[in-house]
């Protein structure tokens, strides 16, 4: 078969369980929907990496308990071998334990008994974000990488936090929220199917709430998330990106408060804010020679725009920082609306059509990189109302309301 013909050929999904009955009723309930992507049905992690090793797939669908290699050991395989290929878990197992085993490995979670409807939608969000990097090489780089990198003062700084004879949950959630991969990693975890909650948890505080110390505890002394990385180091100021990805979040938490959004809508504004740059540390740990390269380039010649540096980001990379962060978003189940947000950044000067988050999130961008506030200064009345002006005389110029751009 030629090059050409094989580009056309739709997606592979491979199902594995050694419950054969599920997979036939499985074959059947496909069969009768017709998706746009063709399933694979084998009944062992054993012979699951037979078929990978064979064939292109675009996602792997797999059971947690199976005998001889189980689905902890499967995916972590072909996160290994195979780290463009999508990873999801379908398991009636929700134990911690089970969690821990597939946490870094897995990038959905799906709880059984999951009905057809549901098990179809996670599979073609999967497959559609997959499709919005073409780049195999860039694909394999962000589905390889199990967590992004965390600095090593976090991670003990949570340990010790933990170990104390009252341990105090409001400081394990400021300590959480103080780093942008950590709250990535936890969010991720609690809106997972595995803990079933009756909505969606957009805030730091609340996801230690409901998840428990025992369940944070176990993540970070298991070392399953919150990882330690010393492929960072004199590449990029990490402490520098954690201070502006929480000035972002400030900045919006202001505007969204003195423009009196609703509660959910100020957590996805602050929470886009906060992740638009989790991508740059796994591009940067995943492709350092470019990363090296890009860092050079932008030392030579200092850029002005979001846009100017957008470019080069896609000349280096292939795609911009905020595709790439937009990318692990949507992987790990992260809201559509905040992916959504953090991709259309920077925003195209000819589109009337952004939201008023994506609106946010340039303002915000833009408010750190001119420096126009501190961290500090975002608790005071005095600080959202200069904020606000700004916001106005940046992006509708003199004497018109923030408010009405804004909505």
């Amino acid at each position: 078969m030629v090059e050409s013909e094989k580009a056309v050929l739709p997606p592979c999904v491979l199902f594995v369980d050694d419950e054969p009955h599920l997979l036939s009723a499985l074959r059947r309930a496909l069969r009768a929907h017709r998706p746009s992507w063709n399933g694979v049905f084998v009944t062992s992690g054993t012979e699951a990496l037979a078929y990978l090793v064979e064939n292109n797939v675009d996602a792997v669908v797999s059971d947690m308990r199976m005998p001889g290699l189980d689905g902890a050991a499967l995916l972590a395989e072909v996160q290994a071998r195979w780290p463009g290929t999508a990873r999801i878990v379908l398991s009636g197992q929700a134990d911690v334990e089970a969690v821990m085993a597939v946490v870094r490995s897995a990038q959905k979670f799906l709880a059984k008994p999951c009905d057809i409807e549901s098990l179809l939608g996670a599979v073609e969000r999967t497959l559609d974000v997959r499709r919005q990097l073409t780049d195999p090489k860039l694909r394999s780089v962000i589905g390889g990488i199990d967590s992004v990198p965390i600095l090593s003062d976090i991670y003990h700084e949570l340990v010790a936090a933990m170990n104390v004879r009252e341990v105090d949950l409001n400081r394990i959630a400021d300590v959480i929220a103080g780093d942008v991969a950590t709250t990535a990693d936890l969010l991720k975890l609690v809106n997972s199917a595995f803990f079933t909650l009756p909505r969606e948890v957009t805030s730091v505080r609340t996801a230690v709430s409901l998840l428990g110390l025992d369940n944070i505890q176990a993540l970070v002394v298991a070392g399953q998330v919150f990882r330690v990385s010393d492929e960072l180091d004199g590449r990029l100021d990490v402490r520098a990106l954690q201070v502006q990805a929480l000035t972002r979040a400030g900045i919006a938490r202001s505007v969204a408060h003195v423009e009196g959004w609703p509660a959910h809508e100020r957590d996805i504004a602050a929470l886009s804010c906060m992740l638009r740059d989790v991508g740059r540390l796994v591009l940067v740990e995943g492709l350092p020679d470019q990363a090296d390269a890009l860092a050079r380039d932008l030392a030579a010649r200092p850029l002005t725009t979001p846009a100017e540096a957008a470019a080069l980001e896609r000349e280096y990379f292939g795609c911009t920082v905020s595709q790439a962060s937009a990318h692990l978003l949507g992987l790990w189940a992260f809201a559509p609306a905040v992916a959504h947000t953090v991709a259309g950044f920077p925003l195209d000067p000819g589109d009337d059509r952004a939201r008023r988050g994506e609106l946010v999130l340039e303002f915000a961008s833009r408010c750190v990189v001119d420096e126009y506030v501190t961290w500090p200064d975002l608790t005071a009345d005095r600080a959202r109302d200069d904020h606000l002006r700004r916001w106005t005389q940046l992006w509708t110029g003199a004497g018109t309301d923030a408010r009405q751009l804004a909505r």
